[in-house]
């Protein structure tokens, strides 16, 4: 047999062929989740007083766990498995700590009481419980409350679980609370609605996690911390308004919400994590706000109907394949100044332009005026003529010698508002010639 144990944690063990006995030495004070989990044949297991966590699923399809001659597996006042089919339970008064998963998949559950001996409740406890609709806690408990069998800290500032089949389709978190707790909604398939008060200052991981009917949540401003996954497979979901003073979208926090057409997002973020938008295929366009300095891999990927970004306050048509496989890499660009990389062309132009409006860099400004008539010509295809006219009021690019080819330019794209903007700074700031003179 092999345990592989760090720092008093039991990561895995490995059995010996044939083997279906196993004492966990004294030495373990927490076991992972899936440590056991390959061991099928196991059928005793010996576990010291000294061990005080024992993570998800540690045990899962070994025949001691399957075998276990009672419905509640409780090791060292640890519940790490209910067995039962009972509808209504109440957590034995010997138990101190409710291991993560502990109970998922009782798909027959509908109301459990918790004790005022239990101290700690892991991740997941109640996941696929799609049938649960109360959580009630003994009121001698210290540690945890209920209000309308909603499981809530014992102040209640804080959701930490949500019954997944609550028959109400919507609900309003009350107003005393400050936090939304890890995966506190999820799996929560009835869900349509959800009122988040302005006392709510931080969505915890996976909160609403595959609320697959939630079509409708309104973040108040005063949420600064939103965690990764919090709105991944919110398949429903389409509006969104991130609030002000959030300053990050995490890893996968819209990850497959497909019918999210339309996303805000506030001028405080500053990051947008991996997968952030991704299999957002109802995403048509994007305003990337020039707060953002990275976008994480794949943020973008496979949002098939995106088509139009406005990034660094440049608005363009995107291939939105290209889009995602290069923005990350045009953010390091911008970071690295090395404007010679080969990125995406209407992306790595949005982002060099964007970026000269906003600092005057020089090296931006060098590789505007390098390729200027051909930028100037795209902006000008991508009718966007507030870029257009914010760089040519810089005085920097717009000379006697390109005037004329801009201006007949924006003729043949009969761009009225653009001929204008032309002859103007012509006569302003160049002077007509006698050969030629500009005509609307």
């Amino acid at each position: 047999m092999a345990f592989e144990i760090e720092n008093g944690v039991l990561k895995k063990y490995i059995p010996e062929d044939g083997e279906t006995a196993v004492i966990i030495p004294d030495s373990v004070i927490s076991i992972e989740s899936y440590a056991f989990n390959k061991c099928s044949e196991l059928e005793e297991v010996t576990i010291p007083d000294s061990v005080t966590s024992i993570g998800a699923y540690a045990f899962s399809n070994t025949k001691w766990l399957e075998e276990y001659p009672n419905d509640w597996v409780i090791i060292n006042t640890i519940l790490i498995k209910y067995k039962g089919e009972d509808e209504k339970v109440t957590i034995p008064n010997t138990v101190k700590s409710i291991g993560e998963s502990a109970f998922s998949h009782c798909e027959s559950l509908k109301e459990v009481i918790i004790s005022d001996s239990v101290m700690s409740i892991g991740k997941n406890v109640f996941a696929d419980c799609l049938n649960l609709e109360k959580i009630k806690v003994s009121e001698e408990n210290t540690i945890y409350s209920d209000i309308d069998g909603v499981l809530f800290n014992k102040e209640k500032t804080e959701l930490l679980c949500y019954s997944q089949g609550k028959k109400e389709n919507s609900y309003k978190i009350p107003d005393r609370v400050t936090g939304i707790g890890e995966q506190a909604f999820s799996w929560c398939k009835k869900l349509k609605g959800v009122i988040i008060p302005d006392s709510v200052i931080s969505i915890g991981k996976g909160a609403f996690y595959e609320c697959s009917s939630l079509n409708k949540v309104i973040i108040p401003d005063s949420v600064t911390s939103i965690g990764n996954s919090a709105f991944e497979e919110c398949s429903s979901l389409n509006e969104l308004k991130m609030p002000n003073y959030a300053t990050n979208i995490g890893d996968f926090t819209f990850y497959n919400c497909s019918d999210l057409g339309k996303v805000t997002i506030s001028d405080s973020i500053i990051g947008i994590g991996e997968g952030a938008f991704e299999h957002c295929s109802s995403l048509t366009s994007i305003i990337i706000p020039a707060s953002v300095m990275s976008i994480g891999d794949w943020a973008f990927y496979e949002c098939s109907s995106l088509e139009k970004v406005t990034i660094k306050s440049v608005t363009f048509n995107v291939d939105y394949k290209k889009f995602d496989e290069y923005i990350s890499e045009a953010y390091k660009m911008l970071e690295t100044k090395d404007f010679s990389a080969k990125i995406y062309t209407p992306l790595k132009n949005a982002m060099i332009i964007g970026h000269f409006i906003k600092t005057g860099d020089e090296c931006a400004e060098a590789f505007i005026k390098k390729g200027c008539l051909r930028i100037f010509k795209w902006l000008i295809d991508e009718e966007d003529v507030p870029t257009i006219y914010a760089l040519i009021n810089t005085h920097k690019f717009v000379t006697a010698k390109n005037i004329d080819k801009l201006f007949d330019y924006a003729n043949q794209k009969n761009n009225a508002e653009l001929k204008l903007i032309f002859m103007n700074y012509k006569h302003e700031h160049i002077g007509m010639t006698k050969k030629k003179e500009l005509k609307i």
